[in-house]
């Protein structure tokens, strides 16, 4: 106890002085990186022992006929950011993900190892499609373990969700199911790795998709497959991703709630979160006053979610995961997404420009945790519009 304790007072101590505190961080860093590079080289001869020897495409093997699989899409449209959105204000270059290419590839006798079931080959070469892209795959989990558990040997047919990017609601809809979508090419006996824990959502969107007796949930960090059909990543996470938003609409929107026969305008209640909103209570009373419906999301089944999104007129929220609903939006719906002024993502306004939603968003300043008190009469200058009938103004 008292080693424990002389470590925390050392911590504490460090960071007080954060020059030296940033240095010694990014010297350990530097040290595990070395460390790590050298054991790629020195064990590459040893399969459970060392990380990865290194990274190969699989698309170049399906490509040179090595393998059997097939190319579904060469490339998705990726348009250039709209004027004055909130893709251009955060200045990424999301063109340098593309083009991606979207495939399956059936590997005999596969091993899949570490945290995200990456695809390795006997050599110990990564296939770097399962690490997602050359640009985030030296600090994928799977690329940086250094020891494998035994393996565990499954015969039969074999794909998986499980991935660096399969965590949370977003993820979980626009970069692990759409990786099913394929799935009517495989046998049909092919079972599905899913993460050892689903989640209730998850859960049950594998039910709505009909998958749910095909799953298998897998805490192993290292199988043996008799046969295994790789089902590629569909972007770039947090990318355009028409392929993914068609699919999701396409399998789960007939499967939608109906919660009712009217059109709701719906403000969403984020309990607890950072990026949330300060005066939430103040906002939410003042939206209800004005016939708004106030819902806590958690409280709602998926298919109750995909329901409401999929009636609403009008959606107000601030940004977070929940919005990745705006999928099930019709074409037409209001959207007023609220950013704190340090944390601008456009990954929402994205899936609103793939369904055709009227999204406009405000910027607040937000404090340490990105939360904001957004003024009401931000909100009232915008109240006409989101109470606009949608349907008149699509005609």
């Amino acid at each position: 106890m008292a080693n424990v304790s002389f470590s925390a007072d050392l911590v504490n101590f460090l960071r007080r002085v954060p020059p030296l505190y940033a240095f010694l961080r990014s010297t350990r860093s530097v040290l595990s990186w070395l460390v790590t590079e050298a054991l790629r080289f020195s064990t590459s001869a040893f399969v459970r022992f060392g990380p990865p020897a290194g990274i190969f495409g699989l698309i170049d093997d399906l490509r040179k006929d090595r393998i059997e699989g097939r190319i579904l899409v060469e490339a998705q449209q990726i348009p250039p950011a709209e004027s004055g959105s909130v893709s251009e204000r955060t200045g990424w270059d999301l063109q340098a993900f593309y083009p991606w290419p979207i495939f399956w590839a059936r590997v005999p006798a596969a091993r899949l190892v570490g945290p995200s079931l990456a695809l390795m080959r006997e050599d110990k070469h990564i296939a770097l499609e399962s690490l997602w892209n050359e640009h985030c795959y030296r600090d994928d989990p799977s690329f940086t373990c250094l020891v494998l558990p035994a393996a565990t040997k499954l015969k039969g047919a074999w794909t998986s969700i499980v991935g660096r990017y399969c965590g949370g609601y977003f993820h979980w809809l626009m970069d692990a199911l759409p990786r099913l979508a394929c799935l009517s090419e495989f046998p049909p006996d092919t079972r599905i790795l899913a993460p050892a824990n689903l989640r209730p959502y998850e859960r049950e969107s594998l039910q709505l998709l009909g998958l749910i007796d095909r799953v298998r949930q897998t805490p192993e960090k290292h199988l043996q497959l008799e046969s295994y059909y790789f089902s590629s990543p569909t972007a770039m996470t947090g990318v355009s991703n028409p392929y993914a938003v068609n699919f999701l609409r396409e399998r789960l929107l007939p499967r939608a709630a109906v919660l009712s026969s009217s059109k709701p305008r719906v403000f969403v209640w984020r309990e607890g979160k950072t990026r949330g909103i300060r005066n939430q209570s103040e906002l939410a009373n003042f939206l209800r006053l004005r016939n708004w419906m106030v819902t806590d999301l958690e409280e709602l089944s998926f298919q109750e979610q995909i329901g409401l999104f999929r009636q609403a007129t009008a959606i107000c929220a601030a940004h977070g995961a929940a919005m990745t609903n705006l999928i099930w939006c019709s074409p037409g719906t209001k959207v007023l997404e609220i950013f704190p002024d340090r944390f601008l993502n456009g990954c929402y306004e994205t899936i609103a420009r793939l369904v055709n939603l009227d999204h406009r968003y405000l910027i607040l300043p937000g404090d340490s945790s990105f939360r904001i008190t957004v003024p009401i009469r931000s909100i009232e200058e915008h109240l006409d519009w989101l109470n606009e009938d949608r349907a008149a103004n699509n005609r």
